[in-house]
């Protein structure tokens, strides 16, 4: 379905996982996570998981307070039901889901984690059995699924992050038209459009728009240099090539050699 599509794409986009500074009462031991501690997380293969799949998590912690982060535990919290809506899907990796939004409440998965000194940063690598998921394996249960990753010492929760994956076990979609727009530099016109013949000789191989010229910066990717550009460059701005210098030479630079020689001695030689 197009929608189902535009909701995984979604998912997709927004995968990245967010910090959040709040947790369920299903989740939450002592109040907030600790001020001056981050937590991001993400899942790997950008967040699409199969059947017999182990899912994949990986995250970066970063102390900014005074105090050490006492060794802990690392816990994965798993909803196992469908987000249905983008603004839920929004709510949820920003952090303001609502109640009605979705609550990811099942641990999948706990692990230990040593202590974080103050002003360090951490990488955390998770990998969740495919057999915890617990997901239908059917085709029909293609969807998008909250997880929530929590750091905690003890009874003291430090940080938690939420993210997505996409559950795909086998479904098909419709395909969904999908149109970019991207501003593009090219010769003025009086019309304001490029003609197609136009923008056939701009995206040639040495047009004004080849792609790994100037294409790729719109989707920021790194725009190699060309080679031979800064030479044609050149050759555009220089001038007409300036008259040869004459060097002028002292009259006695004219001598032959051993005449100029007994001259530098002071051998009397005019």
């Amino acid at each position: 379905m197009p929608m189902r599509l535009v909701t995984f794409l979604l998912a997709l986009v927004m995968g990245l996982g967010a910090l959040g500074l709040g947790d369920s009462a299903a989740q939450a031991k002592t109040g907030s996570p600790a001020p001056g501690v981050t937590f991001t997380v993400s899942p790997s293969a950008l967040g699409v998981v199969a059947p017999n799949q182990d899912l994949l998590l990986s995250g970066t912690v970063s102390n900014g307070s005074s105090a050490t982060i006492a060794a802990g535990t690392v816990s994965v919290y798993l909803d196992r039901t469908v987000v249905s809506t983008r603004a839920s899907l929004r709510g949820w990796l920003a952090g303001t889901a609502d109640d009605d939004g979705p609550h990811a409440t099942t641990e999948i998965l706990q692990t230990t984690i040593s202590a974080i000194p103050a002003g360090d940063t951490r990488s955390v690598y998770l990998t969740v059995p495919a057999a915890a998921l617990g997901l239908d394996a059917s085709p029909g249960a293609w969807g998008v699924h909250a997880i929530r990753v929590r750091i905690a010492s003890g009874s003291t929760e430090v940080a938690v992050a939420n993210s997505s994956i996409v559950w795909n076990p086998g479904a098909t979609f419709q395909p969904t038209r999908l149109a970019l727009v991207a501003p593009i530099g090219a010769p003025p016109s009086t019309s304001g459009l490029i003609s197609a013949d136009d923008l056939a000789t701009y995206t040639s191989p040495t047009g004004l728009l080849t792609l790994g010229t100037r294409l790729p910066s719109a989707v920021g990717e790194p725009v190699p240099r060309r080679r031979g550009v800064r030479r044609e460059r050149r050759r555009a701005h220089v001038a007409e090539p300036s008259p040869p210098r004459t060097r002028l030479r002292h009259p006695a630079s004219r001598l032959p050699g051993g005449l100029r020689r007994a001259r530098r001695a002071g051998c009397g030689v005019p």
